[in-house]
């Protein structure tokens, strides 16, 4: 549960004219970090077009109720039949475990839950594996400036590679032409990534 999002607003003027929509792939829960009405109230500053997607038919339903566009999917498979452009995306989905080794009691049910009502093991690689997914289909449906805002990533200084659900993602995001524009580097306990692609200069 990072705060990353919350810088996303000082890369939107690099877009210049917006023309794509705003994705959000993992819609947040009430009482975490309420990242789904943060980015839909940028959305609507920037006269964006908002959606989130999310796996939880509940959560989606309440946000439905708020008037915020939300559909129920795996965000690999809404983004796979998602038809208009994209100029931001914020990736949060698949949660990640944090101490695989010694697992806290919350993380094994959550293990649970994506067992039992979502059919999904729970792991980091799939984590990974997901977000990389992910990636490559938003890279192929953005607009021609975009931003992609990663939770839960960091660089590892002493392995020299990108850990976290964007793990996989970064790399490849990197190898599109993407730059790092900001990062955590985790010493107030929050992990995150923007990276940009701009023709705009």
């Amino acid at each position: 549960m990072g705060q990353i999002y919350k810088s996303i607003h000082k890369y939107v003027p690099k877009l210049g004219k917006v023309e794509g929509s705003l994705v959000e792939i993992g819609a947040s829960r009430p009482g975490d970090d309420q990242s789904t009405q943060y980015l839909n109230e940028l959305a609507q500053q920037s006269n964006m077009d908002f959606v989130t997607c999310d796996i939880n038919f509940q959560r989606v339903r309440e946000l439905n109720d708020q008037g915020i566009s939300a559909v129920c999917d795996k965000g690999e498979d809404f983004l796979a039949v998602y038809q208009p452009k994209i100029s931001i995306v914020y990736l949060d989905n698949f949660d990640w475990n944090w101490h695989p080794m010694a697992t806290e009691d919350w993380t094994l049910d959550q293990i649970k839950e994506y067992r039992d009502n979502y059919n999904i093991e729970m792991t980091n690689v799939y984590s990974q594996a997901a977000h990389v997914h992910q990636a490559v289909l938003v890279e192929a449906k953005t607009t021609d400036n975009s931003i992609v805002c990663i939770d839960d990533t960091w660089f590892h200084s002493t392995w020299d590679t990108y850990q976290g659900k964007g793990g996989a993602a970064v790399p490849y995001l990197l190898a599109k032409g993407y730059t790092v524009l900001e990062t955590t580097n985790g010493r107030d306990r929050t992990y995150g990534i923007i990276l940009g692609r701009f023709t705009n200069g």
